[in-house]
């Protein structure tokens, strides 16, 4: 309960911060990825639950638990998740 309202409220000041344009970036690392979900955990905040449906295919195959990406999206209609539209790794890969 407490970890949906903190990602929540993350969400909302993302939306806030960018209320003229509805796309938002989050960085962070993968914490995990099961089918199209994928969660991050952003540094000093709350995870995020992403969907990744509409991820090519290219960008998610090679995502790995602990890579650093950037993810760009939109916030759900329901604010509890972003619909990534694209994940871009950042820095070096993650051990594997």
């Amino acid at each position: 309960m407490i970890r949906t309202i903190a990602i929540a409220a993350f969400l909302a000041l993302a939306l806030s911060a960018v209320a003229q344009e509805p796309v938002l970036q989050v960085e962070g690392r993968v914490a995990w990825i099961a089918g199209q979900v994928m969660v991050i955990a952003p540094d000093g905040n709350p995870s995020i639950s992403i969907d990744i449906s509409q991820v090519p295919q290219d960008q998610r195959a090679t995502l790995r638990e602990g890579d650093r990406i950037v993810v760009t999206g939109t916030v759900n209609n329901e604010r509890t998740r972003v619909v990534a539209a694209s994940v871009q790794r950042v820095g070096p890969l993650s051990s594997r």
